[in-house]
């Protein structure tokens, strides 16, 4: 419903109610602990620093990561950015998307963590840990049915954000190039990723025997889900970032990029060109072929 309403009457709105609900619950969260979890733990585990452990390994991790929790190669940002009055700056817009971003997995970690150390639970178990092990916790602190109320709220809106995000891009193209109407394509886009969604749910049950790609070598005994986050994380997302990269520095004209960025000369523009034609290209390379050999 929000994404058929469009930018202004669905997806602006929308945001502005759970984003900030979102960094409120984040916040209150992190100053709970701060009073009744093992904080300090958490402090010296996030932010101690262990530069023996800073190998080629952790340093395309991080690449990773940045890529995925900034969703660069799945077209939110393109259209999003697409959305912007010509008077924002598009480099402050992405200087305060990525310190915003970086500020609010800090948080998060913190939000987590300190209840982690607390109850001697293992920082390491991934889902595991936010959907078997810490509702454990929460039922044996104080207030923990508020606490596991706010954190799964939190939990949330993170992710209809991150559907509104996804759904948005595939809508939009749809709208634009094909004239299609919007409601309409909004509830079939919706359909199909229910449908994959049900079935990558069932892969944990039902389907947990079906191995749709199992004869390629690559796929074997992958379920219907395994396959899906393996195609995205592993091919769609840096490859998408890929070309966004190469397309940007060795496609669009000069003239192009400076009315977009606000300069195309001096140190600055430089240094943009420079980056996108090569350092981005390099690094999602690099990633590529840590996730693909790895």
């Amino acid at each position: 419903m929000v994404v058929a309403r469009g930018l202004h009457g669905g997806i602006e709105r929308i945001a502005k109610i759970a984003m900030p609900a979102l960094f409120v619950i984040l916040v209150f969260l992190v100053l709970y602990n701060l009073v009744q979890a093992d904080f300090g733990a958490a402090v010296r585990f996030l932010f101690t620093p262990d530069f023996s452990r800073l190998g080629t390994d952790a340093i395309l991790m991080a690449l990773g990561q940045a890529l995925f929790s900034l969703a660069i190669g799945v077209g939110v940002m393109i259209t999003y950015s697409a959305y912007l009055p010509e008077q924002f700056s598009l480099p402050t817009s992405a200087a305060v998307i990525c310190c915003g971003d970086t500020m609010v997995a800090l948080l998060a970690g913190l939000a987590i963590f300190p209840i982690v150390f607390q109850y001697g639970l293992s920082p390491g178990e991934g889902a595991g840990l936010i959907f078997v092990t810490l509702p454990v916790a929460f039922g044996q602190m104080p207030g923990g049915i508020i606490i596991g109320t706010l954190f799964f709220l939190l939990l949330f809106l993170a992710a209809y954000t991150t559907g509104i995000g996804m759904v948005e891009p595939v809508v939009a193209w749809l709208e634009e190039h094909r004239g299609a109407h919007r409601p309409t394509m909004t509830v079939a886009c919706g359909v199909v990723a229910w449908i994959g969604g049900i079935v990558s749910v069932l892969s944990f049950s039902l389907l947990a025997d079906f191995h749709p790609l199992g004869s390629l070598a690559l796929m074997k005994g992958k379920t219907f889900f395994d396959v899906i986050d393996f195609v995205v994380a592993n091919f769609m997302l840096p490859v998408n970032a890929l070309l966004i990269a190469l397309f940007a520095g060795w496609c669009l004209d000069r003239a192009a990029v400076g009315e977009e960025i606000g300069t195309s000369s001096g140190p600055w523009f430089l240094y943009w060109q420079f980056a996108v034609r090569f350092l981005v290209p390099l690094a999602m390379i690099l990633i590529m072929l840590d996730l693909w050999f790895s």
